[in-house]
């Protein structure tokens, strides 16, 4: 009997590590990108004081500089790869938790709006505005259009799968756990939206409020797109509670114990 038990709490134990393995990139990308944003701001203050009484720095404006941006880019890549392998262990446990039709139409733009942004963060932090303005303000609008779509497309998707199998009295089609949070994504996901907007506009239609105040435009301007960046990160990092739940469900279902 007590064998039984020493074997059976091993193959927990080995379950438990191979879905925390499986879950670590959710984790560790949004960890590295937002310790990279508030490294790149505050050494920017660092080394231009005067410049950021003035102007806040942005991420762009902080990484124009060599000593922050070389380092900045060389991270972007580690969170491009972090970002990748996530989203990939994300998307193949939707299809196999969901069913065809308009959830697939909605799954295939969600994974092409996430390789639009991974694609965007690259480009925007390779070539960053001292090398080539026009490549790093395209991959700024890959980045924040990609996470301003896919995000809210992918809080439309979970709404309306959690309705149907809700509807339908099922967990999953395998009955395996949600891979998502049904009661935190899709709200937390308009939140973005509503964000996203509301830096579009300070963006594209800056002339009014610039106006009244510029001082003020510029630290507004500056920390709603750490807001919205950081926000995108915990976004990712909230699927770790449901992905290891899923993890774990699927990998003691392949070693039944």
């Amino acid at each position: 009997m007590h064998q039984s038990q020493l074997e059976e709490s091993l193959a927990e134990r080995r379950i438990a590590l191979s879905a925390l393995w499986r879950i670590a990139p959710a984790l560790l990308q949004p960890v590295l990108v937002v310790a990279a944003i508030f490294w790149a701001r505050i050494e920017s203050i660092a080394l231009h004081p005067a410049a950021s009484d003035i102007n806040p720095p942005t991420v762009s404006r902080a990484i124009a500089d060599p000593a922050i941006g070389d380092i900045f880019a060389n991270l972007a890549i580690a969170a491009a790869v972090l970002q990748s392998f996530a989203v990939w262990r994300i998307v193949r446990a939707l299809t196999r938790t969901t069913e065809g039709g308009t959830a697939q139409v909605l799954l295939l733009l969600m994974v092409g709006a996430q390789g639009v942004a991974i694609c965007g963060m690259i480009v925007l932090t390779q070539y960053t505005g001292p090398i080539s303005d026009s490549l790093h303000t395209l991959g700024s609008y890959m980045l924040f259009a990609g996470q301003g779509v896919g995000i809210p497309l992918s809080g439309i998707f979970f709404y309306r799968d959690d309705g149907r199998r809700r509807a339908l009295g099922l967990s999953a089609p395998n009955n395996s756990p949600a891979p998502y949070d049904a009661r935190f994504h899709p709200p937390f996901a308009a939140l973005i939206f509503v964000l996203a907007l509301v830096f579009g506009f300070l963006y594209f239609d800056p002339a009014y409020i610039q106006g009244w105040n510029d001082y003020g435009y510029r630290v507004a301007f500056a920390f709603v797109e750490i807001a919205l960046l950081v926000s995108f990160e915990v976004y990712l990092a909230s699927f770790i509670g449901p992905m290891y739940r899923y993890e774990r469900y699927m990998l003691g279902s392949l070693h039944p114990r």
